[in-house]
């Protein structure tokens, strides 16, 4: 489970008083377009029951995540970005014009991997090292708990 997965879930009335206060809060700033890069169907359908309101004030660009888990092997990928899409087209608005609107054209992936202690996934050209030592006496050695 990611930590993202654990915020509690709105419902469809209290997604849209969000989206009505973030998009106030934003033209307050003197912001017109927003672009979130993990969009959520709950998001888009409460931005898009602005719009059919006639209240929508911002120009919404969106991006769908595929997250390792849609996407665990290379014959996965396929199917994830298939899925994407069709959520893309739920959405998307063809006609992209200065007025607020929705725009999802774009998809989400992590490709990396955290360079940080513990969790070093990203692929390196040599081993990882830890730092056994201090930071005013270092001793980096391998990490051979990741071999």
């Amino acid at each position: 489970m990611r930590a993202v997965d654990s915020i509690p879930s709105l419902n469809a009335q209290q997604a849209e008083q969000v989206a009505r206060l973030v998009q106030k809060t934003l033209n307050a700033q003197g912001v017109t377009t927003v672009m979130d890069a993990r969009v959520s169907a709950k998001q888009l359908d409460a931005f898009s029951s602005l719009q059919n309101k006639g209240e929508l004030t911002l120009r919404f660009q969106a991006a769908r995540e595929i997250t390792p888990d849609d996407a665990n092997s290379v014959e996965a990928v396929a199917g994830a970005v298939e899925k994407a899409v069709e959520f893309a087209n739920r959405y998307h608005q063809q006609q992209w014009t200065p007025e607020p609107g929705i725009g999802l054209h774009n998809i989400k992936m992590f490709v990396d991997g955290v360079l940080q202690p513990p969790t070093m996934t990203a692929s390196l050209l040599e081993p990882y090292t830890i730092n056994q030592g201090t930071e005013e006496a270092p001793d980096w050695q391998l990490n051979r708990s990741l071999w």
